[in-house]
């Protein structure tokens, strides 16, 4: 099971995703579209990456090495 994160920006987002963790979710969705990947990013900086699998999706138009980071 895995927490989506469509429609979360800001600290909401970053305090949904840790609480999610906390709560035992190890698989955290997340997409370019949604433009929150830097508020995720905070929340998952508190747990090791390890024990984490993370989707992130990019638009086709940015799928190229020089525009992915």
């Amino acid at each position: 099971m895995g927490f989506g994160t469509f429609k979360l920006t800001g600290a909401e987002c970053t305090k949904s995703v840790e609480l999610a963790l906390e709560t035992g979710y190890r698989l955290i969705d997340t997409a370019q579209v949604y433009a929150n990947q830097e508020d995720v990013g905070k929340a998952l900086k508190k747990v090791s990456r390890n024990s984490l699998f993370i989707t992130s999706k990019i638009w086709i138009t940015e799928f190229a090495p020089e525009k992915v980071s």
